[in-house]
């Protein structure tokens, strides 16, 4: 029903009878949910991965719904709690079910925070603008304008806008909270506003201006004040096991972010 909802009906049928050409096939197979703040409740619920899990889905993504695109509406987001919630029982599952979950939004510990801006990654769209993110619809350069310059992908990875990013992703003190733009929305305008970036599209800017902005800001004050005790006990060691000690895996993380940034700002100085 929630399928339908959001793709058309009919859809959560057609995506059922693939996956079970793809079994037959013998293809490995994966799931990509976005979490609103409708289908929150169903898609973290034991029921609906164990149902994935009967299907012989092996992965899967949980992504949160981005107000951005057209007509974005942030009604749609799940709430901070439901988010939190997500985590929970994400984390729960990869220790007692037979499936590998990956939680784009809430694994920031383990990655160490934020992966966008070039630090682990970024996006091209088809016009060829480089944007931090495949949810970050702003951009300073354009892979076919660098290539017309004799330049390439590095110079938009160390560009000062890019630059920039990965600095203010080394303040971030609770990586619960990880991303620019719903998490650290102040980041993301004073980026754009600071290096001139432009909108990718019609509309993009509507995520750093207005009511979109208010919102933004308000929720992610109350993301932290729900998800910043629970950070500081992963600090602490207390979500440390006999499998996983999380506590150096974010201690190494810090201390390999700051000094991936020296490196690459001192390439850039000199």
């Amino acid at each position: 029903k929630e399928t339908d909802e959001r793709r058309g009906k009919g859809t959560w049928e057609k995506i059922c009878r693939a996956r079970e050409n793809l079994y037959k096939a013998g293809v490995l197979q994966g799931f990509s949910i976005t979490v609103t703040r409708e289908n929150a409740e169903i898609v973290t619920s034991d029921e609906f991965i164990d149902d994935l899990i009967e299907r012989n889905v092996s992965f899967g993504w949980y992504f949160i719904y981005i107000p951005i695109g057209k007509n974005p509406k942030v009604d749609f987001m799940p709430t901070p709690e439901q988010r939190n919630h997500l985590r929970e029982k994400v984390w729960k599952w990869r220790s007692t079910k037979p499936i590998f979950i990956g939680d784009f939004w809430n694994d920031g510990p383990w990655v160490g925070g934020c992966i966008a801006g070039g630090r682990k990654y970024f996006h091209i769209n088809a016009l060829g603008d480089i944007e931090p993110c495949v949810f970050i619809h702003f951009a300073t350069d354009n892979i076919f304008d660098l290539w017309k310059k004799g330049k390439g992908l590095r110079d938009a990875i160390v560009s000062p806008f890019f630059m920039d990013i990965r600095k203010h992703q080394l303040t971030n003190d609770n990586w619960l909270t990880p991303c620019t733009i719903i998490d650290k929305p102040e980041f993301l305008r004073e980026v754009v506003k600071t290096h001139n970036a432009h909108p990718t599209h019609k509309g993009a800017e509507t995520i750093i201006q207005g009511e979109i902005a208010d919102y933004l800001d308000k929720y992610a004050r109350e993301l932290d004040k729900i998800t910043r005790p629970e950070f500081e006990k992963m600090a602490k060691g207390e979500y440390d096991s006999s499998v996983v000690q999380l506590s150096k895996v974010m201690k190494n993380h810090r201390e390999k972010n700051k000094k991936e940034y020296e490196i690459q700002n001192r390439g850039v100085e000199e």
